[in-house]
């Protein structure tokens, strides 16, 4: 095994203006990171003429959030560079998303990777599937990346952050032909190609099921690493999945004889939720789930463990937030305790421990209780 766990640093709150502060604020060696000769490329996510709020693309407040503080430093030549999905029109997807008055306002480079010239590079991998890639020249040009991804579910890949925002760096044929051959190997290929200087994940707002929006849920949260696969560890775990579940991601960390593991380190506490629904989920889900000032990333936590579908019995309660009352608690019921607010009711069900609790850990609960009720019946 080679190399050491990474960090990764999460800001909890709603406004993704102040949580980029925090991470400029409190992350010590993000003070030296940045140079004034600096040329920055910044490569969000913005697959489509779709807003962030629906949970598809990068907030164009955390990214001009981002510009503030880059000029701050000094740092003057910052550019927007990014290529919509097949199908869709980057400069549409500009406009919609607030990316075109972004850069008109701050006078940035905003670059259209499909219209961009594609350089054949090598993969360089013994075995590759796609033996070449053809990567745009801007991408390839940039000598400081900073990765903007949505944290989001996949249909295929069953999670889409860091790794593959980078197929927004590939022609629409090369995107065809990743789905064609094999999705995952060729997003691992393509991941050993990019190397991003630091990766930002707006979790703020992402999507529950789909990388196209439609069922977003408030993760309330951005967080960021300098190590691609630690970002993308933590995202898939706070998607439920253990690393091993993401193909490319396995292939990666086996590649590269990596462990997956990683360092937590919150830089706040998490706040409660506000406008939380979405989506109404006391109809998606048949389960009494009892907030009370629950913060957003304990419900999404399980709103996400929910979406994997276990056999979880009806009669199951969850309780989560910081003012849960003995009084609520029925005895008869299946009781789910989530987060460590909770810990004092951890003997009367099932406990989650966390701050926040990862979809992987309530998984895990909702399975034991699932062998639970088995048994009894």
């Amino acid at each position: 095994m080679i190399g050491q766990m990474k960090e990764v640093y999460v800001a909890f709150g709603e406004d993704p203006k102040d949580l980029i502060g925090i991470l400029f604020e409190k992350i010590p060696w993000l003070k030296s990171f940045f140079k004034p000769n600096d040329e920055i490329l910044l490569k969000p996510n913005v697959l489509m003429p779709r807003e962030s709020e629906s949970g598809a693309t990068t907030d164009p407040l955390l990214v001009e959030q981002l510009i503030v503080e880059l000029r701050k430093r000094g740092i003057e030549k910052i550019t927007i560079a990014e290529g919509a999905w097949v199908g869709a029109d980057t400069s549409e997807a500009f406009e919609r998303c607030g990316y075109k008055k972004l850069a008109d306002d701050y006078r940035l480079d905003l670059v259209d990777l499909k219209r961009d010239r594609f350089l054949k590079v090598p993969v360089g991998i013994k075995n590759s599937t796609l033996k070449h890639i053809k990567i745009a020249k801007t991408i390839l040009d940039s000598s400081k990346i900073i990765n903007l991804p949505v944290l989001k579910a996949h249909c295929q890949a069953k999670l889409t952050c860091g790794m593959k925002n980078f197929m927004g760096a590939i022609s629409d044929g090369e995107k065809r032909r990743f789905h064609r051959l094999d999705l995952d190997r060729c997003v691992f290929e393509l991941a050993t190609l990019i190397k991003p200087a630091l990766n930002i994940c707006d979790a703020v707002i992402g999507d529950l099921t789909f990388e196209e929006g439609g069922t977003p849920v408030k993760f309330g949260r951005v967080y960021v690493s300098d190590d691609l696969l630690s970002l993308d560890s933590y995202s898939a775990n706070t998607l439920g999945y253990d690393v091993d579940d993401i193909g490319y991601l396995k292939h990666y960390k086996d590649h590269f004889g990596l462990d997956s593991g990683y360092h937590l380190a919150n830089l706040n506490e998490p706040t409660e939720i506000k406008d939380f629904k979405a989506i109404d989920y006391s109809e998606r889900f048949p389960f009494q789930i009892h907030p009370r000032n629950a913060c957003c990333s304990c419900l999404a936590s399980i709103f996400l463990a929910l979406e994997k579908k276990p056999e979880v019995s009806r009669d199951t309660a969850f309780h989560v937030g910081m003012n849960v009352e003995k009084e609520e608690i029925d005895p008869e019921k299946t009781n789910v305790f989530v987060g460590n607010c909770n810990k004092k009711y951890k003997d009367l069900g099932h406990y989650v421990e966390g701050c926040p609790p990862l979809a992987r850990d309530v998984l895990d609960a909702l399975f034991e209780q699932c062998n639970d009720h088995q048994q009894k019946n």
